[in-house]
């Protein structure tokens, strides 16, 4: 069986958690790395690859938001929106259960979350 928990103090802070969502106390914020898990690309993912189509030059900062810009510059709106479309748009992978499954079965938590993401995973748990 997989060990759940470092140490013991990892565990106490665990529940410590849990005691905290049980009250309601608790907002669950999401960070941009939960998508990746289904297989969804990551905000730089999407930089790397708009800047390679796009013949972005090497010497700028790479950021999404600029690269995004640079790529509708050069090309146009609808293109830039048909491709981040399609590089998103792609089956949700299924690799067991996901930290969303998880989410989805912690029956005390508030149903507000606060998340960095792009996508619209969250709307699907059924809270």
């Amino acid at each position: 069986m997989e060990k759940l928990f470092r140490d013991e103090r990892d565990q106490r802070r665990f529940e410590d958690l849990m005691r905290t969502i049980k009250r309601r106390e608790c907002i669950l914020f999401l960070g941009a790395g939960v998508s990746r898990e289904l297989g969804l690309p990551s905000g730089s993912d999407l930089a790397r690859e708009l800047a390679r189509e796009g013949d972005y030059p090497r010497d700028n900062i790479l950021t999404l938001s600029r690269v995004a810009q640079y790529y509708e510059n050069r090309f146009n709106r609808r293109r830039l929106t048909e491709r981040v479309r399609a590089l998103v748009e792609r089956p949700i992978l299924s690799r067991g259960p996901s930290s969303y499954d998880l989410i989805a079965e912690i029956e005390e938590l508030n149903r507000t979350i606060i998340t960095t993401n792009w996508d619209d995973q969250t709307s699907y748990l059924s809270l």
